[in-house]
């Protein structure tokens, strides 16, 4: 299930636009967006935080992140929904407001949530990507699954917290998929091949030895 949908500018972090009509997977109405906003930006504001797709689990829920252009989207899932179906959710999302708002229209605001009114487009994206069985006919699973093994998304771990402010410190952890070439071969040095050399001859004398001496006790009989 998708909890929550945000969408910020990528220079500022500006919070442009979000879910405003959101329910817990609980039944709950409400979440805590301060918490929510700040775990965000403490992941964004971090210099090693990848540039691409990343995605933070903590205990309740994950938060993925999608980089766009001029903007980043995040949506925030229970901790079952599918991975691929959540960045297929923001891959959306990024489509629809690209091609509602132009990058001098996002460079323009100047308020948060300053294009508050896309939250009538997330809203039935989000409600059909929550009822996964409507999703058959609408996007291409086996693709977007390729697509994410060739650039698999980075996970974000936090790692300690200050208890002052309650912050947390996060820390990129680079995927597991191997992506790329694979490692080649070190050259035999000169030793190494002296020594294959020296021990092929070893055992070809070895192999004449045995063969004249079974010549020989031929002979004699």
């Amino acid at each position: 299930m998708i909890v929550y949908a945000l969408i910020l500018r990528s220079r500022d972090l500006l919070p442009l636009t979000s879910t405003t009509n959101y329910q817990c997977s609980n039944g709950e109405s409400a979440i805590d967006l301060k918490l929510i906003n700040k775990i965000v930006k403490n992941v964004l504001k971090r210099p090693n935080t990848p540039k691409n797709k990343c995605f933070l689990r903590t205990n309740e829920k994950i938060y993925y992140f999608l980089p766009c252009l001029n903007i980043i989207c995040m949506g925030m899932c229970i901790p079952s929904y599918p991975q691929v179906l959540a960045y297929s959710f923001l891959e959306e999302l990024a489509g629809e407001f690209t091609k509602k708002y132009d990058r001098y229209k996002v460079e323009q605001a100047l308020r948060p949530y300053n294009l508050i009114e896309f939250d009538a487009t997330i809203h039935p994206i989000q409600q059909t990507y929550n009822k996964p069985q409507q999703l058959t006919s609408r996007i291409n699973l086996a693709e977007i699954t390729r697509d994410i093994s060739l650039d698999p998304p980075q996970e974000v771990f936090i790692v300690e917290t200050n208890s002052s402010n309650n912050i947390c410190t996060p820390q990129v952890i680079p995927p597991t998929v191997r992506v790329g070439p694979l490692p080649t071969l070190e050259p035999l040095s000169f030793i190494d091949k002296a020594s294959i050399v020296f021990t092929f001859c070893l055992i070809l004398n070895s192999v004449l030895m045995v063969m004249d001496t079974l010549r020989s006790l031929t002979t004699e009989v």
